[in-house]
């Protein structure tokens, strides 16, 4: 059945695609020894001296992802230690004592506010599952393999809601995904934080779990691009992701002195020393650089000049031309009211030109993505001859205008058509006629911009070139 020269042991123990096979002693051992390698490189990072870097590397390369192929196993302790490492490491690097709820929001993944150093033991039940199901059909599934099967199952629902839990029988008929499986763990590890936090813990924790707000920990933290934190500053805004306490409660600030709380929501609400108008100017200036690039050409502490003599507070952002040619000031001041059920982007989008909009960018999409719903498509067949021609025509049009304004010569003349009597017939006119001339390779003396394309035209198709 196997080939003569295939070699063979005794041994009942062995290591197969990075994970061990064998008893629970030899499995240990093995995650042991890989441990034990892993806490060679989780050593090294502290001495970085620089929190942002620190996490970046413990996230990326020096925690859950070098060790991902050993939460496939059923059964093993060490996966809790491995664990304990990785936060030991991140304590260590970052300079901070990580409490209970910390330490678990850190394990969370980015989109649900924590670090990304995820468990693997809270996702080693998933893992199991899903490579089970997927390799060994149901009906071959031996007695062994059910036991494990159901032992992993019941350790899966012991970690997630109820609504989320899942049954041995559903699962060997329909294999899960290990994704699937993981985002019901952490799911049901953010709400367990969110239902035991206080009602500023629930309102930090919604804030760093919105889309994108976990944008500054996957960042690659370059000086060069502006991308790099100091060692201080890393630390404090880690503190602060994590709810735990930057200064000691009642600590009279430097600036104004007034006391200040443990969680740092007096520091961001000071007003001497300047960083509120520093973080109002950056958060203008960002906004601002959005405005340049769709060309609407704003204007930074701009009066509007709507009144002669106005004397109100200029605009933090002045678009000229935002709607229907009449400008639109913007103060960055009110944002604090942006998000709510009252707020200016829920108002925004309940508004009928937002839902306009919409519309529009929706059947756009839908004429890109299926042609034969637009117009060419519609019309009769009588009129779409005269359809093509009107577009080829346009076509030639914007060609010289566009020619015109790379070569910065003005669109001259009173008069687009044939009629006028002025010497002068516009640039326009002339580069329209100087291309029907080299197009046919003659001089001619036709002024009217059909007759001229229809001969071009005409040409083009007995040469077999396309205009």
């Amino acid at each position: 059945m196997f080939p003569s020269d295939i070699t063979c042991s005794a041994c009942p123990h062995f290591e197969l695609l990075g994970a061990p096979i064998g008893s629970a002693e030899f499995c240990a051992q093995y995650i042991e020894s890989k441990r034990k390698d892993a806490l060679h490189l989780l050593s090294l990072l502290p001495q970085l001296c620089n929190p942002q870097v620190a996490v970046t590397i413990l996230r990326s390369c020096a925690s859950f992802c070098k060790l991902a192929h050993l939460h496939l196993l059923h059964q093993c302790q060490n996966r809790c230690l491995v664990n304990c490492d990785v936060l030991h490491c991140f304590e260590l690097s970052s300079a901070i004592e990580l409490t209970l709820p910390a330490a678990k929001q850190a394990s969370l993944n980015l989109s649900h506010g924590g670090l990304g150093l995820r468990s693997l033991h809270r996702h080693a039940p998933a893992a199991y599952i899903s490579s089970l199901t997927t390799s060994m059909p149901s009906d071959n599934c031996s007695v062994t393999s059910k036991v494990y099967l159901l032992a992993a199952v019941n350790a899966y629902n012991a970690k997630v809601s109820q609504p989320d839990a899942i049954s041995i029988e559903s699962k060997l008929d329909v294999p899960p995904h290990q994704h699937a499986l993981s985002s019901h763990i952490e799911e049901a590890g953010f709400n367990s934080l969110f239902s035991d936090a206080t009602t500023v813990t629930m309102a930090r924790l919604q804030a760093i779990s919105a889309p994108q707000a976990h944008a500054w920990l996957k960042v690659q933290p370059s000086p060069k691009l502006g991308l790099a934190l100091m060692p201080d500053e890393a630390q404090v805004i880690l503190k602060w992701w994590l709810g735990l306490p930057l200064t000691p409660e009642g600590t009279p600030c430097p600036l104004c002195h007034h006391n200040m709380d443990a969680w740092g929501h007096q520091m961001l609400t000071c007003r001497s020393g300047g960083d509120v108008i520093t973080r109002h100017n950056q958060l203008r200036d960002c906004i601002a650089e959005f405005c340049h690039k769709a060309c609407l050409s704003p204007q930074i502490e701009k009066g509007s000049g709507i009144l002669p003599k106005d004397q109100s507070r200029p605009a933090d952002i002045l678009v000229p031309n935002w709607s229907l040619s009449r400008p639109a000031a913007f103060d960055i001041k009110k944002y604090n009211k942006a998000t709510g059920r009252q707020g200016y982007l829920a108002l925004h989008d309940q508004s009928q030109y937002h839902k306009d909009a919409v519309m529009l960018s929706l059947a756009f999409s839908e004429a890109v993505d299926n042609p034969e719903t637009t117009l060419p498509y519609k019309i009769p067949a009588t009129a779409k001859e005269t359809y093509d021609r009107n577009v080829h025509i346009l076509k030639f049009i914007t060609k010289d205008i566009i020619l015109c304004g790379k070569q910065n010569i003005p669109l001259r003349g009173h008069r687009d058509d044939y009629t006028s009597v002025a010497a002068n017939k516009g640039d326009h006119s002339r580069q329209l006629l100087c291309r029907v001339h080299m197009v046919l390779g003659v001089s001619t003396g036709v002024q009217a911009c059909d007759v001229m394309f229809s001969l071009a035209q005409e040409w083009a198709e007995t040469k077999d070139i396309t205009l």
